[in-house]
């Protein structure tokens, strides 16, 4: 037995090598549930089909729900999807979702084992989109921190580090290590499901596939298109393709993020209309609060919190800025009555309506006195002796002779 088990695991080690040196991606799923006995040995997606198992796998399925409409993207999220109980039993479940992608597939050996799945990507986008692809999903994980203000390069060496988490079990790393693979497929592991995607290492440029279109978080607008990045072509024309670049909601020649402060410094001036959605406590810059608060709403100013010392040097959560209101003083035309006015909220939009203390208790004492004289007043009222004229259609006692 111990021979056979060793003579199977390196050929199956090798195929699986080769697969990943070849054009095709390879996806690999350890979520402890094996393959059906009547499922395909190998199955393979389209690009679009596995970015939504991907991301439904990841908790962002609502980004990419728009392509669900393909009868087999929805039997493939059904097969290799995330499972969830029926009734929510929570001890049946994996607390921690890893969604890993490998960085020199060729180098890497991925261990087969009974408690992974697998399926194949062709044409399988080259590795630069797939990172862009994870970069779109952090950012959709967590909105609020990885904001469009946050570079690209910052997200990846944060995911090329220790990883990132969203904080509801879902995590995301870049990694190219053999032991980091065989931690996370290691079937000990019971709390813990890995989506291990590698993408080749030659692709055809003719038939580069691509991830697909799907929306992106903003603060500006509810949803911003972005499609799957891929590296330019010798052969493809000198101007901009509206399929594989980024398309953000208002039509600029800028880059996306020169589009979102644009937008925003724009909208700074504009303090009539109310801020939509629930703004953060905190901000990672001051651009950032002065953009998404327009400026405190003119009401106050952005100004660092405090500083979170545990906090690595490149984590966008390591500052936090704030707005620190200030109060209106206005003064009536001929001078002489000054109001105040009070201001509060994550963007100085709230109005302070409280009064002060002695006008409320002079009217919670009035409102009191005035409902207990009127108790007294109907208590005496029917406290009165009935009139003897209500007796006088009732005959008295005759007199005696």
């Amino acid at each position: 037995m111990k021979l056979a088990s060793s003579l199977i695991l390196p050929a199956l080690s090798w195929s699986v090598r080769l697969a990943s040196a070849s054009s095709e991606g390879r996806v690999y799923i350890c979520d402890g549930q094996p393959a059906a006995a009547t499922a395909p040995r190998s199955r393979t997606l389209s690009p679009t089909e596995a970015r939504l198992v991907i991301a439904q796998r990841a908790g962002v399925e609502d980004y990419h729900n728009a392509d669900l409409k393909d009868g087999g993207a929805l039997e493939a999220i059904n097969e290799f999807g995330r499972r969830t109980s029926l009734f929510g039993d929570v001890a049946e479940e994996k607390l921690v979702e890893a969604v890993v992608l490998v960085e020199g597939g060729k180098d890497v050996r991925v261990p087969p084992t009974q408690q992974c799945r697998s399926f194949a990507i062709s044409p399988a986008p080259d590795a630069a989109s797939t990172r862009g692809l994870w970069v779109d999903l952090v950012r959709q994980a967590s909105p609020l921190v990885y904001s469009s203000d946050v570079t690209e390069e910052t997200i990846l060496a944060l995911l090329r580090g220790e990883g990132m988490a969203d904080g509801h079990g879902k995590t995301f790393r870049i990694t190219s290590r053999t032991e980091d693979l065989l931690s996370l497929m290691d079937p000990k592991q019971r709390d813990v499901s890995s989506t291990i995607v590698i993408p080749p290492t030659t692709w055809n440029s003719e038939t580069d596939g691509q991830w697909g279109t799907y929306p992106m978080p903003s603060f500006q607008s509810p949803l911003r298109k972005r499609s799957s990045r891929s590296p330019p072509q010798p052969e493809a024309p000198l101007e901009i393709d509206p399929i594989t670049s980024f398309q953000p909601v208002e039509s600029s020649t800028n880059t996306p993020s020169s589009d979102f402060f644009t937008s925003a410094a724009n909208n700074n001036t504009n303090t009539s209309t109310p801020l939509p959605g629930i703004l953060p406590a905190c901000f990672p810059t001051q651009q950032s609060c002065e953009s998404t608060t327009r400026s405190c709403m003119g009401h106050g100013a952005c100004q660092l919190a405090y500083t979170d010392q545990s906090a690595s040097a490149q984590s966008p959560s390591q500052h936090c800025y704030a707005c620190l209101c200030s109060p209106t003083i206005t003064k009536s035309s001929d001078g002489k009555l000054v109001t105040t006015t009070y201001w509060g909220g994550p963007a100085c939009q709230k109005k302070d309506i409280s009064v002060e203390f002695w006008m409320l208790a002079l009217f919670s004492v009035g409102l009191v006195f005035l409902v207990s004289f009127a108790i007294g007043e109907l208590v005496g009222m029917g406290g009165e002796e009935l009139p003897g004229v209500i007796g006088a259609g009732v005959s008295g006692p005759t007199a005696k002779r």
